[in-house]
């Protein structure tokens, strides 16, 4: 019932810039080439929030990783 999705933080946006809905495969690993739904200038740090399934335009669920 959920999606782990992964948000670009870029100091020209107000909220982190979507970057795509992602899921883990059974042993745990995935690849994820991504395509933020807005020009990103400048990544200062990623993350990864847990969200309701097929994801969402603005983060909601628990951050379960931030860095850079």
């Amino acid at each position: 019932t959920q999606d782990y999705q992964i948000w670009i933080i870029d100091p020209a946006y107000p909220n982190p810039v979507n970057g795509g809905v992602f899921s883990t495969g059974p042993d745990g690993k995935i690849a994820l080439p991504f395509k933020p739904d807005q020009p990103v200038t400048q990544a200062t740090a990623f993350a990864i929030s847990v969200e309701k399934k097929g994801g969402v335009p603005k983060a909601e669920g628990p951050i379960v990783l931030l860095g850079k």
